[in-house]
């Protein structure tokens, strides 16, 4: 889990601790002392999206109160400690429609946020790491995902990696939809 204080100052609530076991593609040393809109900067949209909700959530957080969000990613990598890797475009010849459900993995990352005693906010991650035949074990939880994947932004689809495997990938979800 990654524990993070916030501190409101110039540019909003800062990024004032942390300890991470299990990056997703970022690095502490990197965002620690900045404003949470720099340390979301390589992240499309979310200047012009989130920031200002999510700022407005970390200052109304109220005591007691756990927030809770999910973040997904299909990679053809099972590490954890992934501190490196957002962008990746150039395709992935090894994986095809075949073996895309063997050879990916779902990535989800439980986020929640809840104020502390000292008045910050504490911010964890637990990452979980499942193959995809197995995460995604039906027609339903297949067609779900491919549908998200269809609806990501392409700049989004770019940021999250799946670029190199997207079609394989789609092919895959789609005929375990349609064996259902």
């Amino acid at each position: 889990m990654a524990p993070a204080g916030e501190a409101l100052g110039e540019g909003g609530p800062h990024l004032i601790a942390g300890a991470v076991c299990f990056p997703s593609h970022w690095s502490l040393r990197e965002k620690i002392g900045r404003p949470l809109v720099a340390v979301h900067g390589p992240v499309p949209l979310y200047a012009e999206r989130l920031a200002r909700p999510v700022d407005r959530l970390m200052t109304e957080l109220k005591p007691g109160r756990l927030v809770e969000r999910m973040n997904w990613g299909v990679t053809d990598d099972a590490h954890l400690f992934r501190p490196a890797g957002h962008g990746r475009t150039a395709p992935n010849p090894t994986i095809t429609p075949h073996n895309a459900g063997v050879a990916l993995f779902l990535r989800v990352e439980r986020q929640t946020l809840s104020r502390i005693a000292t008045g910050d906010v504490l911010f964890t991650i637990r990452v979980y790491v499942t193959k995809l035949h197995e995460a995604v074990a039906s027609a339903a939880a297949a067609a779900r995902l491919a549908a998200a994947i269809r609806v990501l932004p392409p700049e989004i689809g770019r940021y999250k990696s799946i670029v190199p495997f997207r079609e394989a990938v789609l092919a895959w979800l789609d005929a375990r939809a349609a064996a259902g």
